[in-house]
């Protein structure tokens, strides 16, 4: 019996942390569909991990100003063609929050769920 409530423990912990994930980038995705501001940011670092499923997970870290001069910075994930496009040290369109200036996604990640609302 333990060791199946230690199971149950595991499975609901990771089950709360993905939905925490989930809501968490959904709420992101409301704030800047609502008050979004397009700006370009400077990759930072690009990063290629694998994952256990045999797919690349790709990411790319960025930094932004906001009009204040106030500096941010995000990490995002990214398809294969969007990591190939943006080397260190370039340049790329992102769509941050005028509310909340340090939340933000990469301006192509938006007009995808942009176009999935319309869609509906």
């Amino acid at each position: 019996m333990g060791t199946w409530l230690v199971i149950f423990g595991v499975g609901l912990a990771v089950a709360v942390a993905l939905a925490t994930q989930v809501l968490r980038r959904a709420w992101a995705m409301k704030q800047l569909l609502a008050d979004g501001v397009e700006a370009q940011a400077r990759v930072v670092s690009r990063r290629r991990r694998h994952s256990k499923k045999g797919g690349p997970r790709l990411s790319l870290s960025y930094e932004y100003r906001d009009p204040t001069g106030q500096t941010y910075g995000h990490t995002s994930a990214v398809g294969e063609d969007e990591w190939q496009a943006h080397p260190e040290g370039s340049h790329f369109a992102i769509v941050y929050s005028r509310s909340k200036p340090a939340t933000s996604m990469p301006r192509s990640v938006v007009e995808r769920s942009r176009a999935a609302m319309r869609g509906r």
